[in-house]
């Protein structure tokens, strides 16, 4: 009789039930103190482009189909920006759903995609360094490291966090597809293919991750370069979904690529940015204090200053640590190549709207977890003080980071934090100064918009702020003064023209205000704006006729603006041109315009125009509409028509 081959499951108390309990216990533990470090946001605000992503972005979040319609349009439909966030953007349409515009509830869902990162980072390197103790300091340096808060931190960082479990997943499913027969691997083939367009269709700086199968083979597997011929139709499967992503990106843009909204810069300055951005992030990395949300100046990248040659010095101190660890470790190159290749993209050598954002190194870290890993695994073999001493760092790290997470909780302290640890980052700056102004803080304000000009005069955004926060303050002169001393530089800027045109108005100097606007029209002679605020000034002048000619042109342009109808009608009135202003106001309710006044407008031009039966009417309905609010009441009795109007209501 043949003797039995099942296998009997391993009882509660037998070796592999208690490693398989100790393996979760890793994991668990990585989760929970990657999600308990970040919990205490639950209170956080939005802010910086949380608000034109999720709080003003009704349009794109507020149904649930535009989870699909985000795969087919980029973010910012209406401007010139190749920003395409699929998932990303899906993933906030489902929070809006569920949570609505409650910033606790994002913030708290980046702390768990964090948490479960963790745990996943615990299992890829146990995997690689086969030690549960050196895995799980690997995966808690990766949770608790300070350069990680960027990311948890700021909601719209969640991209780069969704790129962990798409990347690890790729690299198990190759370690899986390897170790079957030939011809049994095809599944897990499949999954890395899946794997990498989430990815991709995530974000697409992780189209470099092929490149980490490769040199899995040959750091870890220690395969030839000549062994990587088999790889061949793996590889053209993911070129195929590289093609495939920039095919969509071509429909949605015309162009698959993007265009030069950042400029082209020469390689050289390329270079030496590539220089200081991966300097930049190992110094953090290596002595993480001093946050800040933009570092970056242009200080950085001259020769001659100290700034870039510290930065230099720890570049060349990653090369040389990386050229040591293919002889001594290369579990530890492994994680070294893993960073270098995952940050590739974002050190700068393709033209960037902001460089050194911490939230970038979210995924490389894993290689730096990975290499830390290695190394402890290494020392633990000789030494029992090693792993010890490796959680003494990591509980080090973790108090840092515990200290940063408040920076994150509301916008005055994330830039105030950022522009103190970045005093020459005009960017910060300028963001301090606008958040300090929504917090009615104009005074503190000025001070920073002052501190970006002092280092980069030509800011135009800052010269606006400070403007505005100027005028507000109740110190019109200088708001002027400094949009004259923008134009000074920006001789044809509309906008610039527009603003001084605005705050001569309000200060009284009424053909200041004319002169500068129509300055702007000489430019732009169809612009909303201009028109829009030339006919009131022509308005508060008593030039009736110049304020209808200025709304002619503005309803020729927008021919669907019911508040310039309106205000065409009301000129035309106020130039006696009743009739005309009949016509006004009816196009504008015909609009939708849902204000009774428009009505009482109305009523008085027909009133005018000797239609008082038709006036009556019209003034009836302004009744009934409002509910007899005392203000078309009002109006309707300063005319002669609320009696009648009453005299004729149900």
């Amino acid at each position: 009789m043949a003797r039995s081959s099942a296998v009997i499951p391993p009882t509660a108390g037998s070796p592999a039930a208690s490693l398989r309990r100790l393996h979760l216990a890793c994991a668990l533990v990585s989760a929970l103190v990657g999600f308990g470090l970040y919990a205490s946001l639950y209170d956080g605000k939005f802010y910086w482009d949380d608000n034109i992503l999720i709080v003003d972005n009704d349009q794109a979040l507020d149904e649930w189909g535009d989870a699909l319609r985000a795969f087919a349009q980029p973010v910012f439909p209406e401007e010139a920006v190749a920003y395409y966030r699929p998932i990303l953007m899906a993933s906030f349409v489902i929070e809006r759903q569920l949570w609505g515009k409650n910033p606790g509830a994002f913030h708290v869902t980046n702390a768990v995609i964090h948490g479960l990162n963790a745990a996943i980072v615990w299992l890829y390197l146990f995997i690689l360094v086969e030690s549960p103790a050196a895995a799980l300091a690997g995966a808690l340096l990766f949770a608790v490291h300070p350069i990680q808060g960027q990311s948890v931190g700021l909601i719209p960082a969640r991209n780069d966090m969704m790129l962990v479990l798409p990347v690890i997943g790729m690299l198990l499913a190759d370690r899986a597809r390897q170790q079957r027969p030939a011809g049994e691997g095809w599944p897990f083939a499949v999954a890395i293919v899946g794997c990498y367009a989430l990815t991709v269709w995530n974000k697409e700086t992780g189209i470099v991750a092929p490149a980490l199968l490769i040199l899995d083979d040959l750091l870890l597997r220690r395969r030839r370069p000549a062994d990587l011929v088999a790889r061949i139709p793996l590889l053209a499967a993911l070129a195929a979904v590289v093609l495939a992503y920039f095919a969509t990106r071509h429909v949605i843009f015309g162009t698959p690529f993007g265009g030069d909204e950042y400029g082209n810069p020469p390689l050289g300055h390329r270079l030496e940015v590539v220089i200081v951005t991966l300097g930049y992030y190992v110094r953090q990395i290596l002595l993480p204090w001093g946050f800040a949300p933009t570092p970056y100046h242009p200080g950085l990248l001259d020769l001659a200053g100290a700034a870039f040659w510290k930065l230099a010095f720890f570049f060349a101190l990653f090369v040389l640590a990386s050229a040591l660890a293919v002889g001594w470790n290369r579990r530890a190159a492994f994680g070294l190549a893993f960073f270098l290749v995952t940050v590739f993209p974002v050190l700068g050598l393709a033209p960037m709207k902001l460089y050194l954002l911490e939230h970038r190194v979210y995924l490389p870290m894993v290689g730096i977890a990975l290499a830390a890993a290695a190394t402890l695994a290494y020392a633990a073999s000789r030494s029992r003080a090693a792993l010890p001493a490796g959680f003494a760092v990591v509980a080090v790290l973790a108090i840092l980071a515990w200290t940063r997470v408040p920076v994150f909780r509301d916008p005055v302290s994330f830039w105030t934090a950022g522009a103190a640890n970045a005093p020459l980052s005009e960017y910060a700056h300028d963001e301090l100064g606008y958040v300090l102004t929504q917090a009615g803080r104009d005074e503190d304000a000025m001070v920073a918009f002052r501190k970006a000009l002092r280092i980069d005069p030509r800011l135009d955004s800052s010269r606006y702020k400070l403007a505005l926060a100027l005028e507000r303050s109740g110190r019109p002169g200088e708001a002027i003064a400094e949009i004259e001393e923008l134009l000074r530089q920006h001789p044809r800027s509309v906008a610039a023209w527009n603003v001084l045109g605005v705050l001569r108005k309000r200060s009284g100097d009424l053909e200041g205000a004319r002169a500068a606007l129509g300055h702007g029209l000489e430019i732009a002679p169809e612009d909303p704006a201009l028109l829009a605020n030339l006919a009131n000034v022509h308005e508060d002048l008593g030039a009736h006729d110049e304020a209808v000619d200025m709304l002619r042109t503005l309803v020729r342009v927008e021919p669907g603006a019911t508040a310039a109808w309106q205000q065409l009608g009301r000129q035309l009135y106020n130039a006696r041109r009743y009739g005309e202003a009949v016509d006004a106001f009816r196009r504008a309710l015909s609009l939708g315009a849902a204000d009774a006044l428009v009505r009482v407008d109305l009523a008085y031009a027909l009133l005018r125009s000797g239609k008082r039966d038709e006036a009556v009417a019209e003034a009836r309905l302004a009744l009934e509409k409002s509910g007899g609010a005392p203000e078309v009441a009002r109006r309707l009795e300063s005319v002669g028509l609320l009696e009648a109007a009453r005299a004729n209501g149900p």
